[in-house]
Protein backbone atom coordinates (compact mmCIF):
# COMPACT_ATOMS: atom_id res chain seq x y z
CA UNK A 1 0.00 0.00 0.00
CA UNK A 2 1.34 3.39 -0.96
CA UNK A 3 1.26 5.22 2.38
CA UNK A 4 3.76 6.38 5.01
CA UNK A 5 5.05 3.49 7.11
CA UNK A 6 3.85 0.78 4.71
CA UNK A 7 7.26 -0.87 4.41
CA UNK A 8 7.70 -0.81 8.19
CA UNK A 9 4.34 -2.56 8.68
CA UNK A 10 5.45 -5.37 6.36
CA UNK A 11 8.91 -5.66 7.93
CA UNK A 12 7.37 -5.97 11.41
CA UNK A 13 5.97 -9.35 10.28
CA UNK A 14 9.59 -10.52 9.94
CA UNK A 15 10.79 -9.46 13.41
CA UNK A 16 11.57 -13.10 14.37
CA UNK A 17 12.88 -14.08 10.94
CA UNK A 18 16.48 -14.08 9.72
CA UNK A 19 16.26 -11.72 6.73
CA UNK A 20 19.34 -12.20 4.57
CA UNK A 21 18.54 -9.81 1.72
CA UNK A 22 16.21 -6.91 0.93
CA UNK A 23 16.37 -5.28 -2.51
CA UNK A 24 14.22 -2.51 -3.95
CA UNK A 25 13.62 -1.94 -7.65
CA UNK A 26 11.53 0.72 -9.40
CA UNK A 27 8.09 -0.50 -10.43
CA UNK A 28 7.84 -0.64 -14.23
CA UNK A 29 4.11 0.17 -14.29
CA UNK A 30 4.00 3.15 -11.90
CA UNK A 31 6.50 5.96 -11.51
CA UNK A 32 7.81 6.58 -7.99
CA UNK A 33 6.65 3.18 -6.75
CA UNK A 34 8.97 0.32 -5.85
CA UNK A 35 8.98 -3.48 -5.77
CA UNK A 36 10.86 -5.25 -2.98
CA UNK A 37 12.55 -8.64 -3.16
CA UNK A 38 13.44 -10.43 0.05
CA UNK A 39 15.41 -13.54 0.98
CA UNK A 40 15.05 -14.96 4.46
CA UNK A 41 15.62 -18.06 6.57
CA UNK A 42 12.53 -19.29 8.39
CA UNK A 43 11.79 -22.67 9.93
CA UNK A 44 8.18 -21.99 10.94
CA UNK A 45 4.91 -22.18 9.03
CA UNK A 46 5.68 -20.27 5.82
CA UNK A 47 2.03 -20.14 4.73
CA UNK A 48 1.00 -18.53 8.02
CA UNK A 49 3.80 -15.96 7.69
CA UNK A 50 2.94 -15.13 4.07
CA UNK A 51 -0.76 -14.75 4.91
CA UNK A 52 0.17 -12.29 7.65
CA UNK A 53 2.38 -10.34 5.23
CA UNK A 54 -0.19 -10.35 2.40
CA UNK A 55 -2.68 -8.55 4.67
CA UNK A 56 -0.26 -5.61 4.72
CA UNK A 57 0.73 -5.56 1.02
CA UNK A 58 -0.95 -4.27 -2.10
CA UNK A 59 0.64 -7.21 -3.98
CA UNK A 60 2.60 -10.26 -2.85
CA UNK A 61 4.16 -12.91 -5.06
CA UNK A 62 5.86 -15.92 -3.50
CA UNK A 63 8.70 -17.01 -5.78
CA UNK A 64 9.47 -20.24 -3.94
CA UNK A 65 11.66 -21.83 -1.32
CA UNK A 66 14.27 -24.50 -0.92
CA UNK A 67 15.64 -26.59 1.90
CA UNK A 68 18.45 -24.88 3.77
CA UNK A 69 21.73 -26.46 4.68
CA UNK A 70 22.69 -26.44 8.34
CA UNK A 71 26.30 -25.68 9.14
Amino acid sequence: KHEPGALLKVLECFKNVNMTRLVSRPCQQNSWEYVFYMDFVYEGDIIKLLNKVSDKCAYLKYLGSYKGVRV
